[in-house]
Formats: C-alpha cells, sequence, structure tokens
C-alpha cells in the first residue's frame, strides 16, 4: 500500500485492488479511504510511537522504512491541499504523475477564464507559476495531453504481442519477490522438530518400548502438530499469493478492449499502467509500471500536438524506445 501511494497510485485505485482481491482490514472489514488514510498516517509503522506529545523511536519494530512513510505522509498532505484550492481537482488525471522536463518539478493542474468567460483547464510548471523566469515551460491543454498519453498506451502498448511480452515480465518479477514471511517460517521449523519427535517415538514402539508414558507424549506431539498444521494454513493464506500468467494477461486484454467513457474510468487506467510522464515543449516521455521492454517514448513537435485529434495524423507519430529498467525506488 504504502509503495504503491509514494509511486504515485490514488487511494481510492490501491482500496478498489485490495477489496477486489477480498484482502481485508484487522477487523475484518472491507477498506474505505479513510481507513487506507490512517493506515498511512499510522507512525507505528515506521517504529514511532507519539504519546502525550514525546516521540520515541524504536519501541515497536518498524514494518515501514521512516523515508518511505514521510513520503506517502507529504503526499497526502499535498494531496488535501490541492483538493482545498482545485475544485474538479478529480478530472486531472496526471495529477501528481507529470514532471516538467526542463526543471523536473510537478506540473499541477490550473483552470483560467478568457475574457469571453470560456473556461480552461490545462497543466502549468509549478516553478513557472510561482515565477515565470524559473522555467521556460510552456503551459499545455489538459484534453490534449491526456488523449496523447492515453491513445499512445492503447495504440502502442496494449497490443496483442506487447501484452503477452508484459505479462510474462510482470509475473516473473512479482512472483521472484514473494518470500515467506518470519512467522511462517518459524512455524514450519517448529513443525519439523514436532515432526521428528513423533518419528522418533514410532520408531520407539516399533521395537517393542511401549509405556504409558510414550504413549501419552505421542498423543501430545500429534495434537501440538495438528494445531500446528493450522497456524500454517492460516498463515500461507496471508501470504501474498503467486501471480498466474492468464490471470494478468486476461488483466491486461480487459483494458485494451475497454470503452472508456468518463473520467473516472480513464483514472483507473492511468492509475493501472502509468508510472509518471515527463513533458518537454517538442516530446512527451511515458514511463509505464508494467514493463522495461517496451517503446516508452513519443516525440510530437509543435504542429503535431495541434493535430492530436485527427486520426490521420496518428501515421506521422514517432514512438521511440528509451531503453530504461525502473530500479526499486521507480527512478530511471
Amino acid at each position: 500500500m504504502f509503495a504503491r501511494y509514494k509511486s504515485g497510485e490514488k487511494a481510492k485505485s490501491i482500496v478498489d485492488r485490495l477489496n477486489a482481491q477480498g484482502i481485508r482490514n484487522k477487523s475484518g472489514a472491507t477498506f474505505t479511504v479513510n481507513s487506507f488514510a490512517k493506515i498511512i498516517r499510522n507512525s507505528k509503522y515506521a517504529g514511532i510511537v507519539i504519546n502525550n506529545g514525546e516521540t520515541y523511536e524504536n519501541v515497536v519494530p518498524a514494518i515501514m522504512d521512516k523515508d518511505t512513510y514521510e513520503a506517502c505522509n507529504r503526499i497526502m498532505d499535498n494531496q488535501r491541499h490541492k483538493q482545498k484550492t482545485v475544485q474538479e481537482h478529480s478530472e486531472y488525471v496526471l495529477s501528481g504523475k507529470l514532471f516538467c522536463g526542463y526543471c523536473g518539478t510537478l506540473m499541477t493542474a490550473e483552470d483560467g477564464t478568457s475574457h469571453t468567460g470560456k473556461i480552461y483547464h490545462y497543466y502549468k510548471c509549478f516553478n513557472r507559476k510561482k515565477n515565470k523566469e524559473q522555467c521556460s515551460k510552456s503551459n499545455i491543454t489538459k484534453e490534449k495531453l491526456e488523449n496523447l498519453v492515453f491513445e499512445a498506451t492503447i495504440e502502442y502498448v496494449l497490443k496483442p504481442q506487447v501484452i503477452e511480452k508484459i505479462a510474462f515480465a510482470v509475473v516473473e518479477k512479482f512472483n521472484s519477490s514473494i518470500t515467506k514471511s518470519d512467522s511462517l517460517t518459524l512455524l514450519e521449523k517448529e513443525q519439523q522438530q514436532v515432526q521428528k519427535s513423533i518419528n522418533g517415538f514410532l520408531n520407539a514402539i516399533a521395537k517393542g518400548v511401549v509405556t504409558k508414558s510414550t504413549k501419552e507424549r505421542l498423543l501430545a506431539l500429534e495434537q501440538q502438530n495438528d494445531i500446528l498444521e493450522e497456524k500454517i494454513a492460516l498463515e500461507k493464506a496471508r501470504q501474498i499469493q503467486p501471480l498466474e500468467y492468464e490471470t494478468v494477461k486476461a488483466f491486461l486484454t480487459y483494458f485494451a478492449r475497454k470503452k472508456y467513457q468518463n473520467d473516472e474510468e480513464k483514472n483507473e487506467f492511468f492509475n493501472s499502467f502509468i508510472y509518471r510522464v515527463v513533458l518537454f515543449d517538442d516530446c512527451v516521455y511515458i514511463f509505464y509500471n508494467t514493463s522495461p521492454d517496451m517503446p516508452t517514448k513519443v516525440k510530437l513537435d509543435k504542429d503535431e500536438l495541434d493535430e492530436l485529434k485527427n486520426p490521420e495524423h496518428r501515421k506521422s507519430t514517432r514512438l521511440e524506445p528509451l531503453g530504461f529498467k525502473l530500479g526499486a525506488d521507480g527512478g530511471r
């Protein structure tokens, strides 16, 4: 949850994903945006306890590194600020994912009104917004840019042959990262010891060494083994399950064939695939959450940007590979 939120995925998308997978909170209920926020705000995950205004560290074991915890809380703080200052914020589906190619800062949602009263929606470099001398990046119309990223992904990435490569890469990477929990490892080791003791008593019985205490001890060990089996089964159910190739392929195919009729559906699409978009005046870099082995650079000149809505224009669009790989922190 922390990793996805830090990488730019929206809280609602994370919550919907958890609920769809049947994952429940500690009380057994489905997740909500509010319960998600409580987890992100819970400092105990980072090993920090606040009591009576005093802050204590290393009181409880940290299961989340402090940098990630603080980064997620900054994102949540910024999100609340944006919701207060930008009306209909959710319509800007690239918010938090779009960066200026010249100075590296976020490009933020802006609304403007012409002298005729018409309202315009666009993205603007945050540095330029503060001081136009700090960056030369020009504004870009919201609809044009979002359509570009959306159509490029549908047309060049979500093709059958590319989907197969993506599905294989995702399954291989995800499954290789799954490790047993410490609890499961300890339970299995304990069960091995119990089973070893049971085998020892059975061998003794086979040799004719049978006493009342032998039988009682054997029964106690078998009961202990049954309890351990139940605990192990429960712990395995809590473990992250391996992904299946056909499941991932079906998931990607669903997005490729779906008809996107509103901003909410497009927002789901962007959260599922787009990690980051870096914008220059003459080209766009699109970074995906899927596979490092796909075309990721769409380059358009100014004339092409103006003609973006023309279907015939797609034939002249240049899609170039970057050859990048995402690291653990999402870097290039």
